[in-house]
Parts: C-alpha cells; structure tokens; sequence
C-alpha cells in the first residue's frame, strides 16, 4: 500500500489513508487516524502544533459536539464548527471541563475589594493645616513642608520634627521648648522671639540666614553639629548649652546682656565670627583661685604596692573652645579671661584690647594672632611636691 502524505498549514504532517479503513479496530491502530462512532467513518487526525484535527469544518452540529477538538459556532453563517484552539503543549479537555459555572455557585465579590485602594500621597506634598497660634505640642511631624508658611506664636513644645522644611516660614514667637529637631531646615525664616530652650539639634539641622531677633534662648540646648552660618545673635543666651561642633561661620555675637555661662565650644566652627558691643565671655574679675578645684585623692601603684596621692588643686576654665576653629575670628575689646584656648586654631584672630587673664593657649595655633594692647596677667607657677600616703 503506498501512503500518500501532505504537509498542513500549521506544520506537521498526516496521512491520507484514514478515510480507506472501515474498521473501528484498524482505524485504532494508526495514531495519525481517529474512529466516529457515530458515522461510522475513520477520519485523517492533524499533528500541527495546535493538535486540533483538520476536519472540524465538515462536520455537523452532532459530530461537532462529539469530536472534543471542535467547537460549534452557531454564530458562524459559514464554518460553524471549528478547531478549539490549544495552547503549545497544552493537553485537550473536556467540553464539560469548560462550561461556566452557574451563577449560584460563582462567589461574589468581596466589598473590600470592590472599594478602591485611595491613592497615596508623598509626606512631603501634603499642605500643613497648622494655623498661628495652635497648639501641636507632643506631636510626631515628619517629612512636612511649611516652608513660606505662616506659623507665629505656634506651639511646638516637646514635638518631634524631623526631616521637615521650614525655609521663608514665619516662626515668630514660636515655642520649640524641648523639641527634637533632626534634619530640620531653618533656612532664611524669621525666628523672632522664639523659644528653643532645651531643645535637640543634629547635624542636619539649619538657621542659616534666619532671623533670631533681640534675646534668642537656647538655655540648656544640645546644637551640636547644627549650622548657624551668617547669623546675628543679640543679648542671646547660651547658658549651659552644649554647642560642641556646631557651625558659627560669619555669625556675629553682641550685647552686653548676653549668656554664655557653662557653654561648650568644643571643635565648634567659628570662622569670621565676631564678638563685639560688650559681650562678655570671661570673668576678668576672678582670682585665680575661684578657678581651681578642691585638692583630691589618686590611687597610683609605686612598686608593688598601691597608695593614694595627693592630686591638684585642678585648674577649671570659664568657657572651653578646644580645638575650635577660630579663624580670623575678631574677639576686640572683649573680656575673655579664664577661656580655655588649648589646641584652638587661632590664625589671624585678633585679640586687641582684650582680657586675657588666666587663658589657656597651650599648643594653640598662633599665626599671625593680634594681641595688640592684650591684657595677658598669667599665673605665677609655683612648684609644689606631691604627698604620698601608703595604703594599707
């Protein structure tokens, strides 16, 4: 018998000689040929990629419903029974596989679901709803924009800002009385009369270019590694505030009326700044005996044993600028006796006409210092032997 073959559209290929076998046992041995039982007849089976059979258009409506790899169409005027489309690899199911499900048995949609999700908004595009005078004490503000806002007199007592913009704001006679203010941005903002007592500062925050007014308060504050550059400080108070790294680049410091008892100006920042107008930082009238300390007791080891000396007395100082940057810095006229000085850059920095009692300047950088007409009184160093007691 000789087989004749063709090539279909889709790819493959199948043999003619279905039609030729009567048999439904004969038929059943060749996988390219498929028995109808209803008809009777052995039809060609296609083996394209879509593994649908190429004869779904000359069946009827029974056959159609018969043959799983048709469908029946009775929207089609012209080839109303058609291949059912297979994905590659797909494996042909059941007509009844596919019917839809009644409607009583189709779960209806979840309420939730149906609700939609509402959009989300940027924190740093929401518009403030604070007003002048409100009260947001003990609240959690972070990522806001209130830059340009109009804010005086508001409330914002032991509130924590973070990340928040203040630039342009008009803060007066704001209260930031214990606030933590991390990454908070001051630029340009007009702080008259506000209150930062006790508040917190990082190193992200910024006052640059903003306006303090007359008698600022940072009694008691942490602005460590904050920026105060190009401010006027007048009669501001600084009483035991800790400003260690803090940035006072071009600030000016004036006013008889000013505070700096007990503050801390450990490695500050204070290029070009100036103290002028009767500021007061020293205690010219001390002696020097009101800046010592109580002698103490120190444990040392002496051979094999251990006893007690006498240690001190221990000289203490006013205010410390160690190791500050103070670079033409301009302390005229000023009074800064008992100022700590030790390893402070004082390039350029003039000292005219100022009161030097007791300062420390050890390993201090003095290039071209101006101490014209300085009052420089410095202790008369006496030497005295250290008592040792044994311990038992």
């Amino acid at each position: 018998m000789v087989y004749k073959s063709f090539r279909s559209k889709r790819g493959g290929s199948a043999r003619s000689t279905c039609p030729t076998f009567k048999s439904s046992d004969i038929c059943a041995t060749k996988s390219h040929c498929k028995w109808n039982a209803k008809k009777g007849k052995c039809y060609k089976k296609s083996v394209n990629a879509a593994g649908a059979n190429s004869h779904c258009p000359k069946l009827d409506e029974a056959g159609c419903a018969v043959d799983v790899s048709c469908v029946w169409n009775a929207a089609n005027k012209k080839t109303k029974c058609r291949k059912r489309p297979v994905r590659m690899g797909a494996v042909n199911r059941s007509r009844t596989a596919k019917k839809v499900k009644s409607s009583s048995m189709r779960k209806s949609p979840s309420p939730v679901a149906a609700v939609a999700s509402p959009k989300r908004v940027s924190p740093k595009s929401v518009t403030t709803d604070i007003k002048p005078g409100d009260n947001v004490s003990q609240k959690k503000l972070m990522k806001r924009d209130f830059s340009g806002a109009k804010l005086s007199n508001v409330n914002f007592k032991e509130t924590m800002l973070s990340d928040s913009n203040f630039k342009g704001a008009d803060l007066r006679g704001a209260k930031f009385r214990v606030a933590i203010l991390e990454g908070v941005d001051f630029t340009g903002a007009d702080l008259t009369d506000a209150d930062f007592f006790a508040c917190y500062c990082n190193h992200k925050t910024i006052f640059t270019g903003a306006k303090f007014g007359n008698a600022p308060d940072f009694e008691k504050a942490h602005l460590s590694g904050a920026e105060f550059k190009n401010i006027t400080f007048k009669n501001a108070n600084f009483f035991n505030t800790n400003c260690e790294k803090t940035n006072f680049s071009g600030s000016t410091f004036e006013g008889k009326d000013s505070v700096f008892d007990l503050a801390n100006f450990v490695d500050a920042i204070m290029k070009d700044v100036k103290f002028k107008n009767g500021v007061v930082l020293g205690d010219n009238s001390a002696d020097f005996n009101d800046y010592y300390t109580s002698p103490r007791m120190k444990r040392v080891k002496k051979g094999m044993e251990w006893v007690s000396v006498r240690v001190g007395p221990e000289r203490k100082y006013k205010i410390p600028f160690n190791f500050a940057d103070l670079t033409n810095a301009d302390f005229s006229n000023i009074d800064v006796s008992f100022c700590d000085f030790e390893g402070a850059n004082l390039t350029n920095v003039k000292f005219v006409n100022s009161k030097l009692k007791g300062c420390n300047f050890k390993d201090a950088i003095l290039t071209n210092t101006d101490f014209t007409n300085a009052d420089r009184e410095e202790e008369e160093e006496e030497e005295e032997e250290e008592e040792g007691v044994d311990v038992d």
